[in-house]
């Protein structure tokens, strides 16, 4: 089998090294990887350059591709990344590019959950100079949400008592700017989302990988998403997770069927890996906060150290729109840890060249490292199973003790904080 990967994040990562493990990997083409890792006979990183892309898609190796699977967002939305494959008849695990909406636009995602009734917070949109001019007189604490953006992990903001006049200045100076305007073109007076806060008793991800025929229960994880211990600071792209979550909601199940129902009665069924956010309300209602549309990156790797089965077999089988079978969990649990770039904010200069990284190696058997291709801002995650969580998360911590970081941290509680 010969696969492409599309993505620069860790799940990306990650995933390559499970498929190479399965003896019936041929070869992984892997666009948007990080670029330190030397190639072999069977693993072939390469940078996201679109005629260079192109080039691979007509190529009489893009032509013998066997299965894809695009993990970023970015890799998602671009339909010219994975039709040439799909129009070809070739399994691809990620959903249409129009269905990436649900998580690329806020207000798409509302929408679906309004219309198939599932609880979520109240909200409305507001265009930036509305919010500019009234924004101190709404009522706190609120969320603020980045209409097609994705900032870091800071296009999602509470917004409180305390840090309501440094979000403000936020939204004028650098809010008329889109932080993938490399990609996309700059705003023209950008709409936000204004959403009721919940509160809430705990937060958790849970995920299903869905096709158009069938779907199952993945796995959920506690993500960690503030990027100092206790849960305080900014948010960040997430600081790491942990695997599996006790307590469930069984009705989570409803509300993934409501949404699938109707993505696929309007003709657009879902296939790939739908994640969404819960927040269980004080009134002991689960909330989704947001819905993505691809693996998550840190919970995806901490969810799968509970998975007793094969990843490869599981995912290509969904992307071939087989019947799933629930899917075989163990008593095992996950941990996933992230190091970042200690001066990781809004103002993070990723391009800087002058920073001292991490040195990691060597890598303790049980333990397994995905790396970003943005190893400057969110360099790498490590992964740990074991019994229990705190467990694995003593492996991880214990494994970083001796190690030289440079100009990277990590929380010190993943795994041990719930």
């Amino acid at each position: 089998m010969k696969i492409l990967m599309l993505g620069g994040n860790t799940a990306a990562d990650y995933l390559s090294q499970i498929f190479l493990k399965d003896p019936k990997v041929e070869k992984i083409y892997h666009f948007g990887a990080n670029l330190t890792k030397y190639p072999n006979g069977r693993y072939d990183p390469r940078p996201f350059k679109a005629k260079d892309y192109t080039n691979f898609v007509n190529s009489d190796e893009g032509k013998s591709i066997d299965f894809v699977m695009a993990t970023t967002l970015m890799a998602q939305l671009k339909s010219e990344m994975v039709k040439p494959f799909r129009d070809r008849g070739v399994p691809v695990l990620s959903p249409e590019h129009n269905l990436c909406q649900l998580e690329w636009s806020k207000i798409t995602g509302k929408q679906l959950l309004h219309h198939v009734g599932i609880p979520t917070a109240k909200h409305r949109e507001v265009r930036r100079t509305e919010l500019v001019e009234t924004f101190n007189s709404i009522e706190r604490p609120f969320v603020l949400k980045y209409e097609e953006d994705w900032r870091n992990g800071l296009q999602t903001v509470v917004v409180t008592d305390d840090n309501y006049e440094a979000e403000y200045q936020t939204i004028v100076q650098s809010s008329p700017s889109r932080y993938l305007n490399q990609t996309y073109e700059q705003f023209n007076n950008q709409v936000f989302i204004v959403e009721d806060f919940i509160k809430g008793v705990r937060e958790y991800s849970w995920h299903a990988i869905c096709n158009a025929v069938s779907w199952q229960y993945l796995g959920s994880a506690r993500d960690y998403k503030k990027r100092y211990e206790g849960d305080v600071g900014h948010n960040t792209a997430g600081m790491g997770a942990y695997s599996p979550v006790e307590d469930v909601d069984p009705i989570i199940n409803e509300y993934c069927s409501k949404m699938l129902g109707a993505l696929k009665s309007r003709g657009t069924p879902f296939v790939g890996i739908l994640y969404l956010g819960i927040m269980v309300g004080e009134d002991g209602i689960p909330y989704v906060l947001e819905i993505n549309t691809r693996p998550g990156s840190p919970e995806s790797e901490a969810i799968l150290q509970t998975v007793d089965e094969s990843i490869l077999d599981l995912y290509y089988r969904a992307a071939s729109n087989d019947i799933l079978e629930p899917i075989k969990h163990n008593n095992k649990a996950g941990v996933c840890l992230r190091i970042v770039n200690e001066n990781y904010d809004e103002s993070v200069e990723s391009s800087a060249t002058d920073l001292i990284m991490p040195k990691l190696w060597p890598v303790v058997d049980n333990l397994k490292i995905g790396y970003c291709q943005n190893a400057r801002l969110l360099h790498s995650v490590i992964v740990a199973q074991d019994d229990t969580k705190e467990a694995a998360a003593t492996r991880i911590y214990k494994f970083l003790e001796n190690k030289t970081m440079g100009h990277f941290t990590y929380r010190k509680d993943i795994g041990f904080l719930k």
